[in-house]
């Protein structure tokens, strides 16, 4: 739902220039994400690259969010023709952003980023409920690095805009990467 209202909100362009910039993206980050000793970096020039192909924010969102995250944040994710479908964890995150269950803290950030877009505290207070639920389900304690990955990648989302969607990678590097 949360997805569907975004991609309204930040859409409203040509579905073929959409395609090219994704594959363009997805082969990009499958590359890089492939080659990497240091998933954060590879991220934030991933954020570059994209932001490189286009100069609105909705469609750098959108076309993130298909790359990094997939389809959607909970039954498609991890799927779609633009997922890069390389695993990837927490190298080079800074040490209080990375967890010790495996999960990927790319796909993390990039879905704080994309819900900081909806508001002050949205990604904290999704990503948090998203943590709390799945720490439930998996039997398993909350994730203070997720929690706190949320709030800090929220802030980023919240902030970016048009403008200087082409220093992207600088809030990544500076707040997220060691």
């Amino acid at each position: 739902m949360i997805v569907t209202i975004l991609t309204i909100m930040f859409t409203n362009h040509s579905l073929a220039d959409d395609k090219s910039r994704r594959i363009e993206l997805r082969d990009f980050a499958k590359k890089e994400f492939s080659s990497s000793k240091n998933e954060c970096e590879s991220f934030a020039k991933i954020a570059e690259k994209s932001a490189s192909l286009t100069k609105k924010t909705g469609e750098w969102l959108e076309d993130m969010r298909l790359v990094i995250i997939g389809e959607d944040f909970v039954n498609r994710k991890n799927r779609g023709q633009y997922f890069h479908g390389v695993q990837t964890k927490a190298s080079g995150f800074k040490k209080e952003l990375q967890d010790n269950d495996g999960s990927s803290q790319v796909e993390h950030a990039m879905a704080g980023i994309y819900l900081g877009k909806l508001g002050p505290a949205a990604a904290a207070t999704i990503g948090v409920g998203k943590e709390v639920i799945d720490a439930y389900k998996r039997n398993l304690p909350i994730s203070k690095a997720d929690v706190e990955l949320f709030k800090v990648a929220g802030d980023i989302g919240e902030r970016v805009h048009d403008q200087e969607l082409k220093i992207i990678g600088y809030p990544i590097r500076k707040t997220i990467c060691k």
